[in-house]
């Protein structure tokens, strides 16, 4: 009789472990659930325009083109007036504040607020006042040339563009500049900024594109093809 409420109390002992070991797997089972889940809802990966010859992504990974493209259309967006400056210049920097850091929008603002009162020449107008400009990219696609990543979250981009302005009907600028911006990334507010990027400012001078283009011939193209050291070789 001993030897049986012996095996009896293992087989007890033995069906509780098992117990245990069955509700802890039910347990991890379900926190890695909840995980999938949670990380289905929040996986960022950015697809790349061209996919003709086939494309690897990572999550959380932005390509070169994301943030090319990002930076020109909304730069297009800010600095394009179509009804009058003076309204439309603080809307636009309204509109697009999410997509901005606050460094960038308050270099906008005093930007803004100087051209407004007639750059703070005494006896001039608004230049804002009644001004239309028209922002027109040179190049619609993508170019490599144009794109220096700093690192996994800051890029300078080169943008050229066709200005064209006028001011009561009377067209008082046309001129082409190039504008290098610096672009980051920013993960502040996913319903406004799903991009996860911000223009950061300008990363330099903005040059007329015959300056730019005087300045690539010396700079741009050898590093193009090897930077320095393909420079030095054809200066030998």
């Amino acid at each position: 009789m001993s030897g049986y409420n012996d095996l009896n109390a293992e087989l007890r002992s033995h069906i509780k472990t098992l117990r245990i070991i069955i509700a802890a797997f039910i347990v991890l089972n379900l926190i890695a659930y909840g995980g999938w889940i949670y990380t289905q809802k929040n996986l960022d990966i950015s697809i790349p325009p061209d996919l003709r010859f086939g494309a690897t992504v990572k999550p959380g990974e932005i390509p070169d083109t994301e943030a090319f493209l990002f930076a020109r259309n909304f730069f297009q967006m800010l600095y394009d007036w179509p009804e009058n400056g003076v309204k439309d210049y603080p809307q636009r920097i309204y509109e697009l504040s999410p997509k901005m850091t606050p460094q960038f929008i308050e270099y906008l603002e005093l930007d803004m607020e100087t051209r407004a009162s007639g750059m703070g020449i005494p006896g001039r107008g608004g230049e804002l006042t009644n001004r239309v400009r028209i922002m027109k990219p040179l190049v619609y696609g993508y170019d490599p040339y144009k794109v220096d990543k700093l690192d996994d979250t800051t890029w300078v981009i080169w943008l050229d563009f066709h200005i064209i302005e006028f001011v009561e009907n009377r067209e008082v600028k046309n001129v082409k500049l190039r504008y290098p911006l610096r672009v980051v990334r920013w993960a502040r507010d996913k319903k406004k900024n799903p991009w996860g990027l911000a223009l950061d400012g300008y990363a330099g001078k903005i040059e007329t594109l015959k300056e730019a283009s005087e300045k690539d011939n010396e700079d741009n193209l050898p590093k193009m093809f090897g930077g320095e050291n393909y420079k030095n070789s054809h200066e030998k």
